[in-house]
């Protein structure tokens, strides 16, 4: 049985479809739970509505706690073997579920499969992934940007997701899917890929988390970056996957220093801009200046405004 999980807040306008589209999965075997996170829409009723209809429908009421806290009050009653995590504004292609779980036999532990993003301007974006067998290739590529953390397009066995390295409290809500993530290929699970587009990803939502600036949401998502410092660091990995970690904090210190200036992004883990590796630039030029203007003090500064400064958001 897979149990998908739906924080609901505030989602009126998106949640029919979000809905309709995992009760009418061709794969059967499925249980709902929504949590409905303190809405003060119509979304209540909806959940309620749909309760009425369906019995695979549960639902949770409580006060407004963030999407992640809704996701780990719902855990401890999800029955099924593998849970998927499901926004309530975003949208499932009908096959999903039938098509992952036929990618998965008893000794996989996490199945990916591609995602469409639904534009703001309108049309679409199709991402595909190149997902590795490697855990340790996996990691990589998450802090290199080649793969995102995001929980939403994944079936994860629940017994991945309830093992006591897996630790959730503390977490912020900003990217911390990417913590989630990162924590579960540390278990070294044997995952599965689906080379299709199955999951429709709303960025049309205006009050989507995501959708405010970048450098604004690298800013809050620092603290949950100290915790993957502390998670690698406390397992003994931080050499391990420091070039790539280095090269995930730089990327964003880069933006920030766009938006906040220099001294203001230099004084974020100072230690990732001491390497030029860290700088996430294949010409190696443009590494070096960018070095130069981190490493260099006053004179940095004034190389950066005359130079780089906006050149990379």
């Amino acid at each position: 049985m897979i149990t998908t999980i739906v924080p609901v807040y505030n989602s009126e306008k998106w949640l029919r479809r979000c809905l309709d589209s995992i009760l009418s999965q061709t794969y059967g075997d499925i249980e709902v739970i929504l949590v409905d996170d303190g809405s003060t829409d119509g979304s209540q009723a909806i959940c309620d509505e749909y309760v009425a209809q369906d019995s695979r429908v549960r639902v949770m009421h409580q006060k407004n706690q963030g999407a992640l806290k809704a996701r780990l009050n719902a855990l401890p009653l999800a029955r099924g073997e593998w849970v998927s995590f499901i926004d309530s504004d975003d949208w499932l292609e009908k096959d999903m579920y039938e098509r992952m779980m036929g990618a998965a036999d008893e000794k996989t532990g996490i199945v990916w499969c591609d995602v469409t993003k639904d534009l703001p301007e309108g049309g679409e974006e199709v991402c595909e992934f190149n997902i590795p067998g490697n855990p340790e290739l996996l990691i990589e590529n998450l802090f290199n940007g080649r793969l995102p953390g995001w929980m939403h397009h994944k079936l994860i066995r629940k017994s991945l997701l309830t093992d006591q390295k897996v630790n959730m409290e503390g977490v912020y809500q900003v990217f911390e899917d990417v913590v989630w993530t990162l924590q579960l290929l540390l278990l070294s699970p044997e995952v599965a890929h689906v080379a299709r587009p199955l999951y429709h990803y709303n960025l049309t939502n205006d009050s989507a988390l995501t959708s405010g600036s970048q450098a604004s949401l690298y800013l809050k998502a620092f603290p949950n970056i100290e915790i993957m410092d502390s998670i690698l660091r406390r397992r003994g990995l931080i050499e391990k996957y420091g070039d790539p970690f280095r090269r995930y904090l730089m990327e964003k210190k880069i933006v920030i220093a766009n938006d906040k200036g220099l001294g203001f992004a230099r004084k974020l883990f100072p230690q990732a801009h001491k390497h030029i590796d860290a700088y996430p630039f294949e010409d190696r030029k443009l590494r070096v200046a960018y070095w130069l203007c981190f490493n260099s003090g006053r004179i940095g500064e004034i190389l950066y405004d005359k130079i780089l400064h906006g050149r990379h958001r």
